[in-house]
């Protein structure tokens, strides 16, 4: 009897644990977690947990390029909570997106938790949805080796351009400047079209074909909504990754690696949607839409400014991409938001305009790499990529195809410049800002976390002063001059220049252009994984409805709030001590 009780108790113990679905976005697992059984837990990584060192190439060059991954810095503590929960799950199921980077994600899942790659541990669905997810789990299936192999030969390809590159640019510019392949391509693209400064023709064709494809889908909103290409990617995701529709969370398109676009389920017009959606949300739901039931979208936004312009917009960027057979739709966003942040262009209402600086890096990439960073090379690396992926190519030749024709182009240029160089420093300029200390004027520095002031009677007086930038852009409290500071470390922040009368703060970087709806000032706001997204600073705006941002800052006003809290109760138990 005794004997039968214990067997009973280990079963019912076996029968409690759960099974554990490991995804990447917190978006996703809290979508699958609100229509999944009660027998499953979900659980989301916030992107990769291992990847290549930030501060080193991360590959053995000598030994085929072979990657080091480590632990993302910052994630120790989620990845031991995540190997936590995989020891008590009865079954691990992988529930990445189906492409390069969640094929990676996915393997690296089965290197930390001790999943078996080739074990029925891989779900493939491409929509958020209950239906979909039941279907992946009935029919799951192992890691595909092919989509990691292509995502590791581009890796590598990309790594070895910026981090063999950079000391270059820190020899001919100044330490500290660095690019990315994608980013050197759109960068040639601009000023190649600034230095010729000729109309580009748009079509003048009404009607976008070809439906159902993720290009068309941010064609059209970036030519028809005018929406910023960061924004429209954002809305997208969010799109696929679910939303709540009255009483339940689903996902509402599809999202495949052939980047094929429709609405998850046919019921869900854009109209039934619409008071659950944001203002972009919408407007991109309602263009797939379109596309799926017409299989084409008239245009009927031609005007005179849109048939000709002087410089590039995301559109004509887009568009002259695609005429080049390159599949930009993963990397061009990420490219345009990182050229920006570096201040290598800027946006202007006529469309990107390339900065002092970033003709001077161009101008060395020209110089250097011309064929590297021509629109043929990148058709090539592309090509080549997909045929890792198809099984035609092995990866390593890819890799040394690249690295051969680099690699003789960086030496080329190395021998221009002698051995005997070292890194420019940045320029230090002289500025009106008196020392308090000793009375000489203050220099303008750069450091490893931003700009500073110095005094210029150093070593004698060691004096330093945060650097204060005074902007263009308004307050959208009181009017007054946006001003961007430093913080620990070097993360900027904004505040009004009539702090503390006017307390407005910001993490957000404030944009040059006005909300359409509202006319109110624009801020964009960076995620460490995703395309940064802009919105409108009008709280009471339409386009504010069932906005993203609107989650964020009430975190920020909760954190801000409990850490105010937390300063009067340590100043209470001081006074009361004393």
């Amino acid at each position: 009897m005794k004997r039968n009780s214990k067997s009973k108790s280990k079963k019912s113990k076996v029968s409690r644990l759960k099974t554990l679905i490991l995804t990447e976005t917190a978006e996703k697992a809290k979508t699958i977690r609100k229509f999944i059984g009660r027998q499953y837990l979900v659980a989301s990584s916030d992107g990769f947990l291992r990847d290549l060192p930030k501060t080193q190439l991360g590959l053995d060059i000598e030994n085929d390029f072979e990657p080091k991954y480590i632990t993302v810095r910052g994630k120790g503590k989620l990845l031991e909570q995540l190997r936590k929960e995989t020891l008590k799950a009865r079954r691990i199921y992988l529930a990445t997106d189906s492409d390069y980077e969640g094929e990676m994600i996915a393997l690296h899942y089965c290197q930390l938790f001790g999943v078996n790659p080739v074990s029925n541990c891989r779900l493939v669905f491409n929509e958020v949805t209950k239906d979909s997810l039941k279907s992946a789990i009935k029919n799951a299936t192992s890691i595909d080796m092919r989509p990691v192999e292509a995502y590791e030969a581009r890796r590598a390809i990309d790594r070895l351009f910026i981090y063999e590159l950079n000391p270059l640019l820190w020899y001919k510019i100044y330490r500290g400047i660095s690019i990315n392949r994608h980013q050197a391509l759109v960068l040639k693209m601009i000023c190649d079209q600034e230095k010729k400064l000729q109309p580009i023709i748009e079509e003048d064709n009404n009607v976008i074909d070809k439906p159902n494809s993720l290009k068309n889908i941010l064609f059209a909103s970036a030519k028809k909504l005018k929406l910023p290409i960061g924004n429209i990617a954002i809305a997208m995701r969010q799109l696929y990754e679910g939303v709540n529709i009255e009483n339940t969370c689903t996902g509402l398109i599809t999202y495949n690696k052939d980047d094929e676009i429709r609405p998850s389920s046919e019921m869900r017009t854009p109209e039934s949607v619409k008071e659950f959606l944001t203002s972009n949300q919408w407007k991109i739901y309602n263009l797939i839409w379109q596309y799926s039931t017409n299989g084409h979208l008239e245009d009927d936004t031609t005007d005179s400014s849109d048939v000709k312009m002087i410089r590039y917009n995301d559109y004509t960027l887009m568009r002259e991409l695609d005429a080049k057979g390159l599949s930009w739709t993963k990397t061009f966003v990420v490219a345009i938001c990182g050229l920006l942040k570096r201040k290598y262009v800027e946006m202007t209402e006529g469309g990107y305009k390339p900065t002092k600086l970033g003709l001077n890096v161009f101008d060395v990439l020209k110089e250097n790499f011309s064929t590297i960073i021509s629109l043929k090379m990148a058709k090539k690396i592309e090509t080549q990529i997909e045929d890792v992926y198809n099984g035609q190519l092995d990866k390593l030749q890819v890799i040394n195809d690249f690295y051969k024709q680099f690699n003789a182009a960086l030496k080329k240029a190395h021998d221009k410049i002698g051995e005997d160089i070292k890194p420019k420093e940045p320029p230090i300029v002289e500025t009106d800002e008196i020392c308090d200390k000793c009375g000489r004027k203050m220099l303008l520095k750069r450091s490893r976390y931003g700009l500073f002031l110095a005094c210029s009677g150093y070593p004698e007086c060691k004096n330093t002063k945060p650097y204060i930038e005074y902007l263009e852009e308004k307050c959208p409290k009181c009017g007054g001059r946006l001003t961007k500071r430093k913080w620990n470390k070097g993360r900027e922040f904004y505040t009004c220049e009539n702090f503390p009368q006017c307390d407005f703060s910001t993490w957000d970087e404030p944009q040059p252009k006005h909300c359409n709806e509202c006319g109110a000032a624009l801020f964009l706001h960076r995620f460490k994984d995703r395309p940064a997204m802009i919105y409108c600073s009008n709280e009471n705006c339409p386009s504010r409805v069932n906005h993203p941002i609107n989650k964020i800052h009430e975190r920020w006003k909760q954190l801000s709030e409990s850490k105010k809290a937390n300063k009067t109760n340590k100043a209470n138990k001081v006074k009361a001590k004393s």
